[in-house]
């Protein structure tokens, strides 16, 4: 889109910028010859308490991603066991239980359930990443009973001691597990503590110095040598005290550590910082204790060569104060020239924040601007949004909502999942269209997709599509959800509520009701963008999409002439009794299907 402005040519942007940037690195190249050494010096411990920060909370992080989906996997475990989802007598189950949340948590290497008698049941990952599931007898294994008794006598999970299990050192989360008051057993989650290792060195390697994790004052829970286990860990002694990992620096820590006198320098409030020799090597350790994984503090530090932190230090100085004087001196040029570019900047970036909310009604078109590259970027962006407005609607806006809220880019890859399945159709729609206007069809058609489309996603439904009369909708993608079978239901209880009332309308308005049957199913389907590329659809298929159909038609025997004939396969049935009232129909035989399918009635 052309554009002037006051009839001149729009000044680019690069001269804008290049003239006012010159200007101030010009100043600011004379401002630096006069910074002085002196300066810099007095900010040394401000310079290494920033590094020591970046450090220590990039190993908490790395620390937390490593060991939090324990707590995740061990809770999630428990709570379907007290709520009687699952029950560990339930051996078959139970293991498939055990075995899908060590899937979904590679951090962990175990996952293991002790009962009252020290019979264990417990998934294991392989060197090979696959998962075995082993029945273990730990009667009279000393360090397994007293760490089991000291589980059984709390009433909330807790991250244990260290212990020193089958070869392996385990950092545990346990949980005492109770059901209506009585005790079941003991849940175990395990990470190796040579994983946390392989952490610290990737940090190392990515950082600079060398981090390590303390176990109290004397033992090492990780650092880059103990990347495999060692064979002097035992059930007696568990962890290498610091003394026994190859790291001068770390032995020399220890002799500070275990003295009591030398309680080394408080940093920034949260570290210590220790100065430490081997040899003619001067070097500055950090330590930063934190209590969040048991009684026992870890200790969260890195060592650095004093030389490397002397010139990390000069250069981060150096660069700060350049900064500040060009910040200074740059102060009344970037009032002049930022209003300039922020103001149609900041324009562009909330209209594009709602295009990112799929809000096209809330935008408005951008004005021209005197800088070149911005007024054409105006223009472009406006070009788009009358585009966009044309796309809009063709496009389920609420589908599109979810999908960038679940980000992961336009690519959604197809892959199988286990969701809930919804189709419902009109009652006589061909009899009841005979004879009518095209308008009065299309209309009557909208409205009541209309309603059924509002039940769906008041239950965070996806509708599928409309395929003439008829909505399908699913349950479970593109996020999870894990009552999609209650959602479902729920939607469908909304749909004969919404019709009751609408028919009511329609009577006073002498017309005919509307009623409609109602399939639901639950099962594995493909989901994900299915189709060509000029035309691809956010879509589902599979077995369970052509039951669910077969199960709405065979609302044709069991029509009452109620609103709503709402069937559900038993699938769906023996998820949902507990909540909703659903009867059984019988089982029968529908097309595509050898065997009969179980099909229930839900009633309102």
């Amino acid at each position: 889109m052309e554009s002037q402005v006051g009839g001149n040519k729009p000044i680019p942007i690069s001269l804008t910028l290049a003239t006012s940037i010159g200007l101030l690195v010009a100043i600011a190249v004379g401002v630096v010859f006069w910074v002085q050494w002196s300066t810099a010096q007095r900010n040394t411990i401000e310079l290494v308490t920033d590094r020591a920060n970046l450090y220590a909370d990039q190993i908490i992080k790395d620390l937390d991603h490593q060991l939090q989906p324990a707590r995740h996997q061990s809770e999630f475990i428990t709570g379907r066991i007290e709520r009687g989802e699952i029950d560990p007598a339930d051996a078959p189950r139970f293991e498939t239980a055990l075995v899908s949340s060590l899937a979904a948590a590679p951090q962990i290497l175990s996952i293991a359930f002790v009962d009252d008698r020290l019979q264990t049941l417990r998934a294991l990952r392989g060197g090979d990443g696959s998962v075995q599931i082993q029945s273990l007898d730990r009667r009279g294994v000393a360090h397994i009973t007293a760490a089991y008794q000291q589980a059984r006598a709390t009433k909330k999970g807790f991250w244990g001691e260290v212990l020193f299990v089958d070869g392996f050192t385990l950092i545990n989360r346990r949980i005492p597990i109770r059901r209506d008051g009585k005790f079941l057993g003991v849940l175990a989650t395990l990470i190796s503590v040579t994983e946390v290792s392989g952490l610290i060195e990737q940090f190392t390697k990515s950082l600079g110095g060398t981090g390590f994790v303390l176990y109290g004052r004397d033992k090492v829970l990780a650092h880059p040598t103990l990347k495999t286990a060692d064979a002097r860990q035992s059930p007696e002694n568990p962890l290498l005290s610091m003394n026994d990992v190859k790291d001068p620096v770390l032995n020399a820590l220890a002799l500070q550590l275990a003295d009591p006198q030398n309680k080394g320098t408080p940093f920034a409030n949260r570290f210590e910082r220790r100065p430490v020799s081997v040899g003619e090597e001067n070097y500055v350790t950090f330590v930063h204790w934190i209590n969040t994984y048991g009684e026992t503090p870890w200790g969260v530090g890195a060592w650095l060569n004093s030389r490397d932190v002397d010139i990390a230090k000069r250069r981060v100085l150096f660069a700060g104060y350049i900064g500040i004087g060009l910040f200074l001196i740059s102060l009344v040029a970037a009032v002049i020239v930022g209003k300039s570019v922020a103001r149609p900047v900041q324009r562009l970036t909330n209209s594009t924040k709602k295009i990112g909310e799929f809000d096209l009604s809330e935008i408005d078109d951008l004005p021209t601007n005197w800088i070149k590259e911005l007024d054409e970027q105006a223009g472009a962006f406006n070009t788009m949004l009358t585009g966009l407005r044309s796309f809009e609607t063709y496009v389920p806006k609420s589908l599109v909502n979810r999908l960038i809220k679940k980000g992961g880019g336009g690519e959604v890859e197809s892959q199988e999942k286990e969701l809930t399945v919804m189709f419902t159709d009109i009652v006589g729609f061909t009899s009841m269209s005979e004879g009518q206007p095209a308008k009065d069809i299309a209309d009557l058609i909208n409205d009541h997709l209309a309603i059924l489309g509002r039940c769906v996603e008041d239950q965070g439904g996806t509708i599928d599509k409309y395929i003439g009369d008829a909505l399908m909708a699913f349950w479970g993608a593109p996020e999870d959800q894990p009552d999609t079978a209650a959602r479902a239901c729920r939607a469908a209880l909304a749909m004969s509520a919404a019709l009751e009332a609408d028919n009511q309308l329609r009577k006073g308005n002498g017309l005919a009701p509307v009623r409609i049957r109602i399939g639901i199913h639950q099962g594995p389907v493909l989901v994900g963008n299915i189709g060509a590329p000029g035309r691809v659809n956010y879509t589902i298929i599979g077995d369970t999409v052509n039951t669910c159909q077969r199960i709405e038609a065979l609302g044709k025997q069991f029509d009452e002439g109620a609103d709503a004939t709402i069937l559900v396969s038993g699938a769906v049935a023996a998820e949902v009794s507990a909540k909703f009232n659903v009867q059984l129909a019988g089982d029968f035989e529908v097309k595509g299907k050898e065997e009969k399918v179980e099909v229930h009635r839900l009633i309102d």
